[in-house]
């Protein structure tokens, strides 16, 4: 004790004041050489002294306050402000990706105009053989489409009509069995809810 009758505080006990106030948290805990440690720290120390006195009756109160109950509709206002913060996640990914795609497509797009630019204004002969090239895929598309429509006219005709129904039988078959096939498989993996 200081001359006054109060307790000092002297300089190691601002650098050793955080473990002298666990040490009186846990004071059951301390061995021996702590506790003697302490117990004249106490003797130097107002602050701690005023803990070690005090920290019971909080000890207590703490121990025997009854538990605060939620205010009333507590968890529904709770769970309705997590799904709402869900939502407003999920709606921040989708603008995000949104824009991300919508960038990507735009800087796709323009990097494309810029290189038809060029090649059209560096090469004109070039766009001349662009649009001999898109010429001969439009014939070519034309004449596939005649050949095709021609078959479907005539082949009915040319073929008899029980080597139709074999060959819709045949792959009325092979489509059952696909799905047979693709029912055990999922079944086996168990990836199928209706199978």
């Amino acid at each position: 004790m200081a001359a006054n009758g109060k307790r000092s505080r002297p300089m190691e006990c601002l650098m050793q004041h955080k473990t002298f106030e666990a040490w009186i948290f846990e004071e059951d805990e301390l061995d021996e050489q702590d506790a003697k440690t302490l117990r004249q720290h106490l003797q130097e120390c107002d602050q701690c002294y005023a803990l070690k006195k005090t920290w019971p009756k909080v000890e207590t109160l703490l121990l025997t306050a009854p538990p605060v109950m939620p205010a009333v509709g507590f968890v529904n206002r709770w769970q309705a402000r997590l799904e709402n913060q869900r939502k407003q996640r999920e709606r921040r990914q989708t603008l995000t990706l949104l824009a991300i795609s919508s960038g990507g497509a735009g800087v796709a797009l323009a990097l494309f105009s810029l290189a038809l630019l060029l090649h059209f204004q560096l090469f004109p002969q070039n766009f001349l053989e662009t649009i001999a090239q898109i010429t001969e895929w439009a014939l070519f598309l034309d004449v596939a489409g005649e050949i095709f429509i021609g078959l479907a006219r005539t082949l009915p005709a040319a073929i008899p009509f029980p080597l139709w129904m074999g060959f819709f039988a045949l792959t009325g078959a092979g489509g059952v069995l696909w799905l047979k096939s693709f029912r055990k498989l999922a079944q086996f993996q168990g990836l199928a809810r209706w199978a």
